[in-house]
């Protein structure tokens, strides 16, 4: 990521790709290590704030107080969210997380866990137990 009014790069050429959110000062990192895609967050100011670590990532309704995260963790992607600083909101433990309608509530997130849906607030409260099946 370059400053053309700096003359500067604000991220050195080191990521596979960069992306500045929209409306807001977030920054998407990704780059490859072992032939496999990692996430990570900056801000606009070149500071990383997390490291690519993660296999997806992406901001819940365009908000930057949370992230939803894909970790891998023995031979399986499981899902959990963190805020901008980096700490964990809610443990990776879930197969799905899935933002609810977010223009009428934002705290609500469904989540999935061996084919079973539920409901959690952004504290990681269960709001619904996981015992709902699609269909």
């Amino acid at each position: 990521m370059y400053s053309a009014r700096q003359q500067q790069f604000i991220y050195p050429p080191v990521y596979s790709s960069i992306e500045l959110a929209e409306s807001s000062a977030i920054v998407f990192l990704w780059t490859y290590q072992n032939s496999a895609q990692l996430s990570g967050l900056g801000d606009a100011y070149g500071n990383v704030i997390i490291a690519p670590q993660f296999s997806s990532i992406q901001m819940i309704n365009q908000r930057p107080d949370a992230f939803v995260a894909g970790k891998r963790m023995n031979d399986k992607i499981l899902y959990g969210l963190f805020d901008f600083s980096g700490n964990i909101i809610i443990p990776f433990r879930y197969d799905t997380v899935s933002n609810t309608d977010y223009r009428y509530n934002i705290n609500f997130i469904a989540v999935a866990k061996n084919g079973r849906w539920g409901v959690i607030d952004k504290t990681g409260n269960l709001v619904r137990p996981l015992r709902y099946s699609p269909g």
